[in-house]
This record gives structure tokens, C-alpha cells and sequence, in this order.
């Protein structure tokens, strides 16, 4: 389990919809977030170019881009910041539509995969450690933005993910290692991965639409195998050495400095 930047977040059903694809799939879906209207030069007057430069300068994530004279919105990297609808009001719109066709053309992509196989012949494993805010497509990694939870298991897609986003929402944010590059949204009311990609790519929209195409069910009991903790044993006390104190000109100089 990953963050996602279009997703939301990346376990069961985003690796069922996107990995089992071909590029070009994989490429149409993101398309689907082109399709409804967010560009109104017409109400722009005579200043377009202008108000076009304005607004993808005022992008803090470069995802508003101007080429050949035609306006984009890459909402791959929008998280809704609103500040060009402020600067230009009436002329763009950021709108929920622009995201929700991604996640529907997910639920519709992993159902056709699923109905592939037998039902009895699917399991699904969501591990819920080292969770990065990107999902391996970046080609880097960045550190843990959730502490560790653990390895999560069930036959229903739907239920997986579900029971993943409810434990990850209770873990607190580790904000120290969410990439400079975005913009973390103090609202305590939002899943910590749409505090770093925005509210209108909540990840639990996966579960709503994995829903209405009837991935699996959203209800579920979790069963603990193996506790998370480690086990119970009587030690006796540690008696650890005392630390060298090696360079302690230097420590005193770089404490003085800092």
C-alpha cells in the first residue's frame, strides 16, 4: 500500500485496475480526467494569453500548463489548492468531475479482471508497511509518511481495502516526510493521503465506486492472525554501555551553532 497522487492511495483494486492493463489502457484512464469542461477563454475577454500565463504561474505544482497556446490541466498533480480559480474566476473551474472519472474507470477496469477468474481463485494481500507517499510508477521513493501497520488479507478486494483506509485514517501523518514539493492540508477530517493530494481525490472514493460495480462488500471483520506487537517475555533489565564521547569539541561547536 501506497499513496497515490491520481488515486489516492494504491493497494488492491488500483493494482488490479492499472497493473493488469497495457500502457495504453493505463494512459486512457488518466485521460478520463480531461473530459469534463474546465477551460472558458470566451469568459476571459480579450486578455486569454494573458490570464493562460497568470494562472500557470500561480500553480504551485506546475500542474496548470500552457503550449501552442492552449490551456491543460494536469490534475495528476492538481491537489486543489483553488488559487487559480481566484485569480481567474469564471474562467477555469476545478471541479469534482475532473477526478471522479478516474476513479470509476478504475472500478470498471478491475471488475473486468476480476471476472476473469473464479471467485474462489483470488486472494488478495494489501501490505501495509514502508508506505511512501508515491506509488512505484515515480521510479524513486521518498520515507514512511504512515508508521507501519502491517499485512492485511482477505478474498474480497472490496473489504481489503476498505479495512486498509479505516486502520491507515487512525495513524498520524508523518509530515516531516511528505516531499517539500507538496502541500500538506490541515484538516484532521481527511484520510492523511488526501491531506497530501487533496479532498477531491479522498482514496476512499476507490471503495464508493468499487461499490457501485459490485467489487465485493464494504463491511468486514477483522480477524487478527498475528498480533502486530511483539510477544510478551520476561527479560531482565538492559544495562546498556555509556556512549564514547569521541569528538566532543566538534558536538560542543555544532551545539553552539545550531
Amino acid at each position: 500500500m501506497k499513496g497515490h497522487n491520481t488515486a489516492g492511495f494504491g493497494a488492491s483494486i488500483k493494482n488490479v485496475a492499472l497493473g493488469c492493463y497495457t500502457r495504453d489502457t493505463r494512459a486512457a484512464m488518466h485521460r478520463c480526467t480531461q473530459y469534463p469542461r474546465y477551460w472558458f477563454p470566451e469568459r476571459c475577454g480579450s486578455n486569454a494569453d494573458e490570464v493562460m500565463r497568470r494562472l500557470a504561474d500561480a500553480c504551485p505544482h506546475g500542474a496548470i500548463r500552457v503550449r501552442n497556446g492552449e490551456l491543460r490541466v494536469v490534475f495528476d498533480m492538481c491537489n486543489q489548492c483553488m488559487r487559480c480559480t481566484r485569480i481567474a474566476p469564471g474562467c477555469i473551474r476545478i471541479s469534482p468531475e475532473n477526478f471522479n472519472g478516474f476513479f470509476e474507470a478504475m472500478a470498471m477496469a478491475a471488475k473486468f479482471v476480476l471476472e476473469q477468474f473464479d471467485e474462489d481463485s483470488v486472494f488478495f494481500i494489501n501490505v501495509a508497511l514502508d508506505m511512501t507517499e508515491l506509488c512505484d510508477c515515480w521510479g524513486f521513493t521518498t520515507g514512511n509518511v504512515l508508521p507501519d501497520l502491517g499485512v492485511l488479507g482477505s478474498r474480497d478486494i472490496l473489504a481489503v481495502d476498505k479495512a486498509t483506509l479505516d486502520l491507515t485514517n487512525e495513524l498520524p501523518l508523518i509530515v516531516e516526510n511528505v516531499s517539500r514539493s507538496l502541500e500538506v492540508i490541515d484538516d484532521p477530517d481527511l484520510h492523511p493521503f488526501a491531506r497530501i493530494f487533496g479532498p477531491y481525490k479522498d482514496p476512499y472514493l476507490q471503495i464508493y465506486y468499487g461499490g457501485k460495480y459490485g467489487l465485493g462488500e464494504v463491511d468486514y471483520e477483522l480477524v487478527e492472525v498475528r498480533p502486530a506487537r511483539r510477544p510478551e517475555r520476561k527479560l531482565p533489565p538492559p544495562s546498556f554501555p555509556r556512549a564514547r564521547r569521541l569528538y566532543p569539541r566538534v558536538r560542543r561547536r555544532l551545539s553552539e551553532s545550531a
